[in-house]
């Protein structure tokens, strides 16, 4: 009798669609509200927004995203974070 070991499946890593960004990101990491999910960079930056005092709500913000609309945003996230 020959004994054939399990095949072991592969995958590639889970992405996840960033409502924000309108990109896919790897999944380890996102924040999913009630409507929106966030990638890892953008829900750094909107916490460190609503940090900083400024008064957004996450559909804001996922608007200003979009719509590109999101420079108040900008300083708080460099480009090199948000492509990691």
């Amino acid at each position: 009798m020959l004994s054939n070991p399990p095949a072991v499946p592969t995958r590639a890593p889970l992405r996840r669609f960033c409502d924000a960004c309108q990109r896919p990101r790897p999944a380890v990491g996102f924040v999913q509200t009630r409507r929106y999910d966030l990638c890892t960079a953008c829900a750094s930056a909107y916490t460190a927004a609503r940090d900083a005092g400024l008064q957004v709500t996450v559909g804001q913000f996922v608007r200003d995203a979009r719509f590109g609309e999101a420079e108040r945003y900008r300083l708080r996230l460099s480009p090199d974070e948000h492509d990691g």
